[in-house]
C-alpha cells in the first residue's frame, strides 16, 4: 500500500473544519475515482524528491510540500501538524484498497483557502454544516473523510 499523509485543518475554538469539493475535470484532477467528491483532507503521494530531502521521514516531508507549496493557503496562525492515527479501509473502493493514510491535524485560528485547481471550492465551515453534507445523499463524500471527520468531531466537540 502507498502511504498518504492526510491533513485536516481545524479551528477548535469555533468548531470549524476546512472542507472542499474536488474538481470533476480530468485536466484539473487526474484521479477520476475521486472527481467531485467532498473532502476535509489534503495530502498526496510521497515523491522521490521527498525521500531525497528527508530520508528519515519522507511522508511528513510530502505533507509539508502539499500544505505549503501545492494544495492550500493557510492565512493566520496555526500550530504544527499532530499525528492522530491511521486510516486503513479496504472495503469501500479501489482507491482505498491501495493506500493507507496517516491522519494529521493542524489547529488554526485563521482561514484556509484552496490554492490548487484540483480543489474546486473550499472554505472553513462549521462541523454541523459539514455533517449535513455527509448526510445529504446528493453529495458524494470520500470514505477517508467520513472516517477522519468522526475522529475530528470526537476530539474537538
Amino acid at each position: 500500500k502507498q502511504p498518504i499523509a492526510y491533513l485536516v485543518f481545524v479551528n477548535p475554538k469555533e468548531k470549524l473544519v476546512f472542507a472542499y469539493q474536488r474538481a470533476s475535470e480530468e485536466e484539473k484532477y487526474a484521479e477520476t475515482r475521486l472527481h467531485g467528491r467532498y473532502s476535509i483532507g489534503v495530502g498526496g503521494h510521497v515523491r522521490p524528491s521527498d525521500k531525497q530531502e528527508n530520508p528519515a521521514d519522507p511522508i511528513f516531508t510530502s505533507l509539508m510540500r502539499e500544505v505549503h507549496k501545492e494544495e492550500v493557503k493557510c492565512e493566520g496562525s496555526h500550530g504544527a501538524p499532530q499525528l492522530l492515527g491511521y486510516i486503513n479501509d479496504d472495503t469501500f473502493s479501489p482507491v482505498d484498497s491501495v493506500h493507507v493514510g496517516l491522519l494529521y491535524v493542524i489547529e488554526t485560528t485563521g482561514t484556509v483557502v484552496p490554492k490548487a485547481e484540483e480543489l474546486k471550492e473550499g472554505h472553513m465551515m462549521p462541523f454541523s454544516e459539514f455533517r449535513g453534507i455527509m448526510r445529504d445523499t446528493q453529495h458524494r463524500v470520500e470514505r477517508w473523510t467520513q472516517i477522519a471527520f468522526e475522529q475530528i468531531e470526537k476530539r474537538y466537540s
